[in-house]
This record gives structure tokens, sequence and C-alpha cells, in this order.
């Protein structure tokens, strides 16, 4: 992170192993977007912990950045005895959409 830690702003992905590509390109153009004078911190919610692979490409996306920092958090067992609502008009929501709430 860089020296100005008067202002961080946080941005939450919820994702799992299905939406992975889209939420990568989510990352990348934050980035590429984000202002130089700001800190971010990106927290990445999941499922399950994330494959070596997608872990470097995360990591090589903010190499030369020093005000970004990326959390990952396994959130899968927090919601696993959690009853979701899966009929009706939730009917279709996938869990991952649930960690938004966390």
């Amino acid at each position: 992170m860089s020296n100005n830690t008067e202002l961080v702003i946080p941005v939450a992905f919820a994702t799992d192993t299905n939406y992975i590509v889209p939420t990568i390109v989510a990352v990348k153009s934050l980035i590429d977007h984000c202002s130089n004078s700001l800190n971010y911190i990106l927290y990445l919610l999941t499922e399950e912990e994330l494959n070596k692979r997608t872990l470097k490409i995360f990591r090589s996306l903010i190499k030369e950045k020093h005000n970004i920092k990326i959390v990952y958090l396994t959130v899968g067992k927090l919601i696993e005895n959690v009853q979701l609502c899966t009929n009706g008009p939730t009917k279709g929501i996938s869990k991952v959409t649930y960690y938004r709430f966390l």
C-alpha cells in the first residue's frame, strides 16, 4: 500500500470457479482505471480456496501497483450450515450471491 493511508477504498467481489474469468476481467479493469493517489483493498469472497494458477494471475495484476492489496476470503464454510432459500422468487440464485450479504 502507498504512503497515503488516509483513504482506503474497499471493493468486494463474490465469485466461484464458474465466474472467475469475469471476476479477473473486472479486477483488471478496476486496476487499469484506479487512482494512484488512493489506496484500494480488493476482497475476493469465494466458496473454496482459489487454485495456484488463479492466485498467480491476481498477483500478476497488482505486481506493480503499490496502492492495491487483494484479500482472499474463503467463506463457503461460513454458510454451509445456513438454510438458503432456493425456491420462489430467489430460485436460481447461487450461494455466491449470498456472500454479498456477509
